[in-house]
């Protein structure tokens, strides 16, 4: 992940012009697969090095790149089957743009690949391994219980937050287990809506006075002495800054756009959020951080029908996996979204759900 995109900087580091930038930016489309040495380069499975060494040879242009590559040994299967079935993130698609116009070659690639890694990737926690166990077990649990329309991003979402915890504020927490919070007293919150393709999530972080006096110093590096527009404004940018960079790495890999509203302060009411919301207590030693999740309920809503009636065909099912002879599913089961229309829908399956917890 990182927290820039890639052409932001090839443009800051005078790699292309603006007008190269925004003639190629208007040529992208997910569907461009990156040619194998750009792929290769970014994998780590090349060098343009090695490349430059197999287009001198007298082979080349007469026979294609690949075919070269095997010849001399430089390529393998195992490339070629790397390549064929990896999904590459959308920047690289635009790095072949200007390489195929030739206003970038693959030594500069190389070489601002290289450097935008190093100046803008996020560090992960991967080295810590009670603590990743840990959060990839809370992870796992706001998947099942919170995932909306896509998986990867949501998963990515998650993973960003606590690595923006692990950098920013500091690797000495604890995660509790996430519970479902319809609504919450506040202390000192602030909250921020990301809006994508006219759906809606909210970040929110709460914490009481002395918590948030121990967070403001360390995001800020400096010392707050008491609860003001000041330190509040830390827990601010700390929430512009996820969900700043997250927007950066919809756009960046996936070619998605969303949006940010402004951080909203609730203090000291009752915050009401729409749709599913779970709470996660993280717990540093200057206090409890109390995280909140919420997803769009339209956005939730056919998959928590689907997984919930799921839920309940596997709970009258028997020891060996089948079903009572009385109750026939397909695949194809049209799971309705109204309220009475799904209670219709189970009593004609032979499911009462008052009869279950």
């Amino acid at each position: 992940m990182h927290n820039h995109s890639f052409g932001d900087y090839l443009l800051e580091n005078n790699y292309i012009t603006t007008s190269q930038f925004i003639e190629c930016i208007q040529e992208l489309n997910s569907d461009l697969k990156p040619s194998i040495e750009v792929a290769g380069i970014y994998s780590g499975l090349t060098t343009f090095e090695m490349l430059d060494t197999l287009m001198n040879k007298p082979e080349y242009p007469e026979m294609d790149i690949i075919n070269i590559g095997i010849k001399y040994g430089f390529i393998n299967a195992q490339y070629l089957n790397e390549y064929a079935k990896t999904k590459y993130p959308l920047f690289l698609s635009l790095a072949q743009i200007l390489i195929n116009k030739e206003y970038l070659n693959l030594h500069d690639f190389q070489s601002a690949l290289v450097d935008y890694d190093s100046d803008s990737e996020i560090f992960e926690i991967e080295a810590d391994d009670m603590l990743r166990a840990s959060t990839d077990t809370k992870i796992d649990f706001l998947m099942q219980n919170i995932t909306v329309s896509n998986e990867i991003i949501t998963q990515l979402f998650f993973r960003l937050m606590f690595n923006q915890l692990y950098n920013e504020i500091g690797h000495d927490f604890t995660v509790l287990d996430p519970f479902k919070c319809d609504e919450y007293p506040t202390n000192i919150m602030v909250s921020q809506d990301v809006i994508r393709d006219d759906r809606t999530y909210t970040f929110a972080i709460d914490m009481n006075d002395s918590a948030l006096l121990g967070f403001a110093e360390r995001f800020a590096g400096s010392r707050f002495d008491k609860v003001d527009d000041l330190s509040i404004a830390s827990l601010e940018d700390f929430i512009n800054l996820h969900n700043g960079v997250f927007n950066v790495n919809l756009s960046n890999d996936y070619g998605i756009e969303a949006s940010l509203t402004p951080p909203t302060r609730h203090i000291n009411d009752l915050f009401v959020p729409n749709g599913r919301t779970y709470m996660m207590p993280v717990v540093y030693p200057f206090g409890v951080i109390n995280i909140l999740i919420s997803a769009d309920s339209d956005e939730f809503a056919n998959k928590t029908v689907t997984d919930n009636v799921h839920t309940l065909i596997n709970e009258i099912s028997n020891d060996d996996g089948y079903y009572d002879s009385e109750i026939e599913l397909t695949d194809s089961l049209d799971i309705p979204t109204d309220g009475d229309d799904i209670d219709n829908m189970l009593a004609g399956l032979g499911i009462d759900l008052d009869s279950i917890e």
